[in-house]
């Protein structure tokens, strides 16, 4: 099977979209949806030029010569926004690699596969956001014995309280259907259970420490997006990206010595990661076929 073929049917099979360009810069061909992506939606991305579609890829001449004199594999731009009336922020990533249908170089084309990273970018400002929001909603609500309920009742991520031992107080139904435990088992369970390896607490900690700053007060120290490896009661492996915040624990009425607890916001990232593993997988393949290719040529001039 021929080389963009195989990437073509990749790629369609991973849910990305892809453009072909050839010297000139006017794309060849286009998957399903990738006029999305472009400043023209609604409008055929073909025998267009690439750099009218995709303004981005203004100044980039040079680097996609590269490619075709193979001097270069392959380039890529990350975070890409597009905003226009018809649309509201679309965030996407380009991998810009060269593919060849024979041994040629002039049939070699430029092919751009797009990846919509909407929901990966806005994943950690919803994180900061939600990690605020459980810190505010919970100095409010400590004066008043409701204030977990209505806390655990409207997020749908699991959010789990501990103390600052890592002992389980409060959690949320969406952390019981995430890792398939009763709300009874984990109410004094250790953190740690939770986790593949238990020593990720000290990850944690470390964490916290670095984003210590003495003119903050406890409550407004946090931290986002450690990704911590989790297991499920059923042993099912499950990667969590964890928020951290603070809260001043002031219910024990005589206490000398106010202690914290910390409440944890974990999103489930382990269908994210293995898509962004396929995207790896693809590039690898690509990169080394062009380097056989590549060792090829040179063995053929001696």
């Amino acid at each position: 099977m021929k080389q963009s073929k195989l990437l073509k049917k990749l790629l369609t099979a991973s849910e990305r979209s892809f453009i072909t360009i050839d010297r000139q810069f006017m794309i060849t061909d286009t998957s399903y949806g990738a006029e999305r992506f472009s400043e023209c939606p609604y409008e055929s991305l073909l025998n267009k030029d690439i750099r009218n579609a995709f303004p981005e890829t203004i100044g980039l001449e040079e680097s996609f010569n590269n490619i075709w004199l193979d001097q270069l594999t392959s380039f890529e731009m990350k975070g890409v926004c597009r905003s226009t009336s018809y649309q509201k922020h679309l965030y996407f990533n380009f991998y810009i690699i060269g593919v060849n249908d024979i041994e040629e170089d002039e049939n070699k084309s430029i092919m751009i596969c797009i990846e919509d990273a909407t929901d990966m970018m806005m994943m950690s400002q919803i994180l900061m956001q939600r990690a605020n929001e459980s810190e505010l909603l919970a100095n409010a609500l400590l004066k008043s014995n409701e204030y977990i309920d209505k806390i655990i009742t409207v997020m749908a991520d699991a959010l789990i309280v501990t103390d600052h031992r890592g002992i389980i107080k409060t959690v949320n139904p969406a952390t019981i259907n995430l890792f398939g435990y009763t709300h009874d088992e984990l109410i004094d369970l250790s953190i740690t259970s939770l986790f593949k390896m238990p020593n990720q607490l000290d990850l944690i900690g470390r964490n916290y420490l670095e984003n210590h700053n003495e003119q903050l007060v406890d409550s407004d120290r946090y931290f986002t997006n450690i990704e911590i490896l989790c297991l499920s009661k059923n042993k099912e492996e499950i990667l969590i990206a964890f928020s951290c915040s603070t809260i001043e624990n002031r219910l024990l009425k005589y206490n000398i010595e106010s202690s914290n607890y910390f409440v944890y916001v974990g999103r489930d990232i382990t269908e994210l990661k293995r898509k962004d593993q396929e995207l790896s997988d693809i590039r690898k393949y690509i990169e080394q076929s062009a380097q056989a290719r590549s060792s090829g040529s040179i063995s053929a001039l001696y």
